[in-house]
């Protein structure tokens, strides 16, 4: 197997509410795409984030980059939720024709800005659950493993470079079956103020959908 990732920050799985059901995609969106990079943004009032994701297949699991840059100080303080923190995130799958997320197949992972994280799958066609079940057999290290490398500007932090890796078989794949076969939607959020300002925003070119895991982009 690859080596992988040694967990920058330990401890770091967090247990909170399900997050994105009364938020709504920016009004503004850019993005343009390569095969396997794609790159957008998430503005509120104050800043505006621009973030970068490429993934790759590998010999075991598929291994996501992000570059997350904000035009101001991240924010990382909420303890309501840190899922309102700024933050990237994505869902997951193998390719499927379906419109709905589905069920035990569709899955969901978060890293704040702070470096915790969720990771969940989908328990309904628009809910999401089972966030650290032991029946996923996560293994944080090894089947699931991330890094978080945070970029100062001036000495105060304004972003971050992520690696994520997910091992075929955690998304319920072998690596025949994986191939060339999983798709993605990625998310991010820019927080200024939590609850008063802070924007959500998904991939939206090619049609990409949050919603519709027929529209995924390709990894």
């Amino acid at each position: 197997m690859k080596k992988l990732l040694l967990p920058v920050l330990l401890g770091a799985m967090c247990v909170a509410p399900s997050i994105n059901k009364d938020v709504e995609k920016a009004n503004e969106v850019k993005a343009e795409e390569a095969l396997n990079q794609i790159t957008f943004r998430s503005p509120n009032s104050s800043s505006t984030v621009n973030a970068t994701f490429e993934s790759a297949y590998e010999e075991d699991g598929i291994r996501i980059k992000v570059n997350f840059v904000d035009e101001e100080a991240l924010i990382v303080d909420n303890t309501y939720d840190i899922g309102y923190n700024d933050n990237i995130e994505f869902l997951i799958s193998k390719k499927t024709a379906s419109s709905s997320w589905e069920v035990g197949k569709t899955y969901h992972f978060l890293l704040s800005a702070n470096g915790e994280i969720y990771f969940e799958r989908a328990v309904g066609a628009n809910s999401l659950g089972d966030r650290f079940d032991k029946s996923m057999g996560i293994v944080l290290g090894e089947n699931l493993d991330y890094k978080l490398i945070y970029i100062e500007t001036g000495g105060v932090k304004t972003g971050f470079n992520a690696e994520i890796y997910m091992s075929y078989d955690l998304l319920g794949l072998t690596k025949e079956e994986a191939q060339d076969n999983i798709v993605y939607c990625p998310a991010i959020r820019n927080t200024h103020i939590y609850n008063v300002d802070s924007t959500w925003a998904y991939y939206t070119g090619n049609g990409c959908n949050w919603s519709n895991p027929s529209t995924f982009v390709s990894i």
